[in-house]
């Protein structure tokens, strides 16, 4: 079986301000891991010290790096990269947890897919309490997910075009990509499809691996959560006008289909119109708005 070593994967919590799930990461990213993989806690210049505090009670085995200022998701992802010695750079979130077999599963999934802009390992999702979850935006996750393998080219950009299957926090990128293609910092929250899709155009590949590794935790006070609604779908809705000039360039008609009918996306802001709570009427109908908006002929968020 192969075996991680610190020359091929690296792990960097990315945090900003205080968050009650910080310290249950990195007791299971230090549990999961051998003892030479380097884990470090990169502080998005919080306002607080907690999480530095946090980071201070884990030491001996985890690091803590500051950024000067805030850079945002977007940027930390990228500053957290450039930190990164090893081959392979895991953006852990800091309310998700490594599983047990972690190990195992990224030295198998990187040593299958050898070279790869990027690898994902099985993931489980869990909610607030770590219970099991099944969330919707999951359950169709795993419907659009593709079987365990090698993607790439139109065949990778039509399956994340008709919907994001990854999961972020759980991808190991390849490190040096991040010099010529890096996470689009004018996004918020769909940085990850949009780097994903210009490493397919880029002629990347991605390795889906099959062994269990990664939970990530869907609860109310996520990112993912609390921005739901317009400006996640105005920018998915972007992505996926310059994805479809893309395709269309390339002759990958399936590709330019898939990013002209957008239909994952819409359909989640259609349900985020229907359902989400607190939302006045007025909100609700300009989500819906977008929702059956057509994909604009020009990309509104052209990716850098």
């Amino acid at each position: 079986m192969a075996s991680l070593s610190s020359d091929e994967l690296e792990i960097v919590v990315a945090a900003y301000g205080p968050s009650p799930y910080l310290s249950l990461t990195l007791d299971s990213t230090a549990a999961a891991m051998p003892d030479d993989i380097r884990i470090t806690v990169l502080d998005d210049a919080s306002p607080d010290d907690a999480v530095e505090r946090i980071a201070a009670a884990h030491a001996g085995r985890v690091a803590y790096r500051r950024n000067d200022q805030n850079l945002g998701t977007s940027g930390s992802f990228n500053a957290a990269m450039r930190i990164s010695r090893a081959r392979y750079t895991l953006l852990v979130g800091p309310d998700d947890l490594l599983l047990p077999g972690a190990a195992d599963a990224y030295a198998a999934a990187l040593t299958r897919y050898r070279g790869v802009a990027a690898v994902q390992p099985a993931v489980v999702t869990i909610d607030g309490d770590g219970r099991p979850s099944a969330a919707l935006a999951d359950r169709i996750k795993r419907l659009l997910q593709p079987k365990p393998g090698i993607l790439l080219d139109e065949q990778l950009a039509t399956g994340l075009l008709l919907g994001n299957w990854t999961y972020n926090p759980a991808i190991a990128w390849r490190t040096d990509l991040v010099g010529t293609i890096p996470f689009d910092e004018e996004l918020h929250t769909a940085m990850d499809l949009d780097r994903l899709l210009r490493l397919a155009f880029a002629g990347e590949a991605f390795g889906l691996g099959d062994e269990a590794a990664f939970a990530y935790r869907r609860h109310s006070g996520a990112v993912s959560s609390v921005n739901k609604g317009r400006k996640r779908l105005a920018e998915e809705l972007g992505i996926h006008a310059w994805a479809r000039t893309e395709a269309r360039a390339r002759g990958w008609r399936k590709a330019a289909v898939a990013a002209q009918g957008a239909a994952s996306a819409r359909l989640h802001g259609l349900q985020l119109a229907a359902t989400a709570s607190g939302a006045s009427r007025a909100e609700r109908l300009a989500t819906l708005g977008l929702a059956v908006r057509p994909v604009a002929a020009d990309a509104s968020v052209t990716p850098s």
